[in-house]
């Protein structure tokens, strides 16, 4: 199965970037949008796993949930895009302000993983999440250098984070479907 660590979000942070997807609609003449459930900050992509080595990954999971504390982070008001031309490969929505606390998580995560054998990610680590892929912009003055998208989309609400999730990724009826495995809750004492 096809598996990845993530945080998920709560309804009012959904609706927010689900609306954005909505406003990024009406600047693209095409474009594949995650669906609002799939919307998520990755931690960690494992790729194929077997069946067999979920528990011991949500064992190593429930051991780094419990050494780590709340806490909160803020997106940034601009968008930003991977990729060097329209369309833009991916349009992301990424993280602002002080994430010490979400990439020292990632960090851990990311450790643990090693230590069962999974391999980490070759690139730094850069927290976004994805809203629209392959997107086809009516107008190219939006994109600008350095991944930047010249479109103020306005506050969105804080990340409170108390928990992170083991999701499984399957394609059903030509679908992305993600569904949490195993939903670790960060320790409250400290």
């Amino acid at each position: 199965m096809r598996l990845f660590v993530g945080i998920e979000f709560d309804g009012a942070v959904i609706e927010r970037l689900s609306s954005i997807q909505n406003e990024l609609r009406a600047k693209v003449n095409r474009g594949r949008f995650p669906a609002r459930n799939n919307m998520h900050l990755t931690l960690h992509f494992f790729g194929e796993v077997a069946d067999g080595k979920v528990h011991a990954i949500v064992s190593s999971l429930e051991k780094v949930a419990l050494t780590y504390q709340p806490f909160v982070f803020s997106f940034n008001k601009q968008l930003g895009y991977f990729g060097h031309s329209n369309p833009a490969r991916v349009v992301w929505v990424g993280i602002d302000g002080d994430h010490s606390k979400l990439l020292q998580l990632q960090s851990l995560v990311s450790s643990a993983m090693q230590r069962l054998g999974f391999p980490g990610e070759s690139r730094a680590y850069h927290p976004h999440v994805t809203l629209a892929r392959e997107a086809d912009f009516i107008s190219i003055a939006l994109l600008r250098e350095r991944g930047r998208i010249e479109y103020d989309i306005g506050p969105l609400p804080p990340v409170h984070v108390n928990c992170f999730s083991l999701i499984s990724s399957s394609l059903e009826q030509g679908k992305r479907i993600y569904r949490p495995l195993a939903t670790l809750e960060l320790s409250k004492n400290k």
